[in-house]
């Protein structure tokens, strides 16, 4: 209920119960089958918040997970398929993790503890830099891409990098397919 009230608040106008609803009845399956079945391993943090705690429904701690950080090497020739970091969300070129590290970074000036945590990080990423041409080391929203590849890969499932959708091919209000254009031509 405090979930459905504050997703109510955020969405004002927009709010659509039936997929509200779809979205609080599937999201503990949906992250029981990423723990279970794909590379994804997720936390959740004890600095976590939604993003307007104060408002109705919402709460400081407990609700939200965390893509745990990945290395971007285990994909291999794929690594370098991957979107770069947005350059707005880092620091000294690094995307903090969401959470504690982020306390850390925020308190870099004022804790020799943080100022070591995220010298440390600052090393690996001048170095990852030099070899790789960008940091290996994956959190957030980057770190679910790079665990979902891992994935992918593992069951051998093939992933097109040069495919732009083009257009979905609904068929009595469900989704049954995509037009693709595929490296050899439209694909449906």
């Amino acid at each position: 209920d405090r979930v459905r009230t504050y997703l109510r608040t955020m969405a004002g106008a927009h709010f659509n119960e039936p997929l509200v609803n779809a979205f609080i009845d599937n999201a503990p399956r949906v992250a029981d089958f990423f723990l279970d079945e794909t590379a994804v391993r997720m936390f959740c943090p004890a600095y976590g918040s939604d993003y307007h705690p104060e408002l109705p429904g919402g709460i400081e701690v407990g609700r939200a997970l965390y893509t745990e950080p990945y290395d971007g090497r285990q994909l291999g020739d794929y690594f370098s398929k991957l979107a770069p970091q947005l350059p707005e969300l880092c620091v000294f070129g690094i995307m903090p993790q969401l959470g504690e590290e982020l306390v850390h970074f925020l308190g870099a000036k004022h804790s020799l503890r943080s100022a070591s945590y995220v010298a440390k990080l600052v090393i690996r990423r001048s170095y990852d830099q030099l070899v790789y041409g960008r940091s290996t080391r994956l959190t957030n929203g980057e770190a679910l891409v790079g665990r979902l590849v891992r994935s992918a890969l593992d069951r051998s499932i093939p992933l097109w990098t040069s495919a732009p959708l083009r257009e979905l091919i609904i068929r009595d209000g469900v989704v049954t397919g995509a037009v693709l254009d595929s490296p050899s031509g439209k694909l449906t």
